[in-house]
């Protein structure tokens, strides 16, 4: 790791030892907030330390999104009397907000201030984190269910059993759905800039041969969120949700009860404030870094030629929304580009359904509270996802693989890929349950 932190360092001092490559635009630009930009800060400015932050940045939104979000859905379900179509609507409003942000964010953002972008992003994505833990401070305390012997709910209401709970009480609980939402459209819209134009600032300030180490660090802290996430989740959910104040032992529950609720919240409110201060200083960085101008003259153009290429180059185009449909048509005639698009969007759908309802799955199918079965996935996530996706930046790197090389190198991965699925095709016997997989006896 040491030599890969020696390689980063040159390519950021590179220009020194290109000196006729003149400086871009912005360079000279300092690290800081206004006017307000102190010298003893301005070791920031390189590209190692912004990848330093857009890395807590990533693993955050790994962590609420991908973490939290997954983690404490059954809960939430439980506690606020939700549907199963609810909650996966709650895990769907991300998407829908990234869907609609993503295009017009990526493409105003390419040609302004990137790092500005990302961190007013920050801001809406721990404001969003804020509002999905409202819901805990403005009710009620929680009242543990149990189910009666005939099938009917009963509650425990100032430490007496009653069966008066009834569905006002759920009705009531359910409209704080919204809340969730709202959380989860502010999270989708506040994250849309990072994997576009994080992603595009560290191209356009990174030497080309060490780009592909700096974006599989990146991503990989991406995936350490979902994991840390899903075991500091499971850890928290382990703690009644009303603790200190309401003690779960006088009310005859514990973790392993079917009522229990654990602290579903603390988590969303944690990465709140990490996620405010974080923007702190993303909002610092200049529009480019030492050594840009550098890293563009030394870069080899791959791209597809193909569309307007007289429109798309003429002068001033992208700076406004005119030029959108020109754009989106080029992407459209990009065969390339449209391909990976299918790839992504195929493991998107894959991948979220799975991070959303395995654990709901291994909580109900193995028995498991929610808490260690949040833990399990955790455990699953990190070296699958985190080390899978540094060992593929660090494989492109390493051989200088072209985009053609890389693109024949993930086929060859994807392909091994689908033959691992078949894995899913084991099973498990299913167990005996009178009246449903075996008929009554002795009646």
């Amino acid at each position: 790791m040491g030599v890969e932190m020696e390689q980063m360092n040159d390519g950021e001092n590179a220009e020194g030892h290109r000196s006729h490559v003149p400086k871009g635009k912005y360079e000279d630009a300092l690290f800081g907030w206004g006017a307000c930009a102190p010298s003893w800060l301005q070791w920031n400015r390189s590209a190692k330390w912004f990848l330093f932050w857009i890395c807590w940045v990533g693993a955050l939104q790994g962590m609420i999104v991908n973490g939290f979000v997954n983690v404490v859905i059954t809960t939430v379900e439980k506690r606020f009397a939700l549907s199963s179509s609810e909650a996966g609507l709650i895990a769907s409003c991300y998407d829908i907000a990234s869907l609609v942000c993503a295009l017009p964010v990526s493409y105003l953002g390419a040609r302004s201030h990137k790092p500005r972008w990302i961190a007013i992003g920050t801001l809406i994505m721990g404001l969003g984190a804020f509002i999905f833990s409202l819901p805990h401070f403005i009710t009620d305390e929680y009242e543990p269910v149990r189910g009666g012997g005939n099938g009917s709910k009963l509650c425990l209401v100032d430490g007496n059993v009653t069966d008066s709970c009834g569905d006002q009480q759920d009705a009531s609980l359910n409209s704080y759905k919204y809340f969730f939402y709202l959380g989860q459209l502010l999270h989708g819209a506040g994250a849309s800039p990072f994997y576009t134009l994080g992603i595009a600032f560290l191209d356009d300030n990174v030497r080309p041969k060490l780009v592909s180490l700096y974006v599989g660090i990146y991503y990989t802290m991406a995936l350490l969120g979902p994991a840390l996430g899903y075991m500091l989740g499971g850890f928290l959910l382990g703690i009644y949700v009303d603790a200190p104040n309401v003690d779960p032992a006088d009310l005859g529950i514990t973790p392993s009860s079917s009522s229990w609720v654990g602290s579903w919240w603390v988590g969303f409110l944690i990465c709140a404030f990490i996620s405010w201060f974080c923007a702190i200083p993303m909002l610092a960085y200049p529009r480019e870094l030492p050594g840009a101008a550098a890293a563009r003259e030394e870069r080899v153009s791959e791209v597809h030629k193909k569309g307007d290429e007289e429109e798309v180059t003429r002068s001033g185009f992208g700076s406004s929304l005119k030029d959108i449909p020109i754009a989106f048509k080029n992407l459209m005639l990009n065969p390339t580009f449209m391909f990976l698009n299918f790839a992504g969007a195929t493991e998107g759908m894959l991948v979220a359904g799975f991070a959303t309802f395995m654990p709901k799955y291994v909580e109900s199918q193995y028995m498991m509270t929610a808490g260690f079965a949040a833990i399990l996935m955790g455990f699953i996530v990190v070296p699958a996802g985190g080390g899978g996706t540094f060992l593929g930046g660090y494989i492109i790197k390493k051989f200088s693989m072209s985009c053609s090389s890389t693109l024949k190198f993930n086929t060859i991965i994807s392909l091994t890929t689908i033959a691992l699925t078949l894995t899913f095709l084991i099973e498990c016997p299913q167990g005996k349950i009178a009246g449903f997989t075996i008929p009554y006896t002795g009646r």
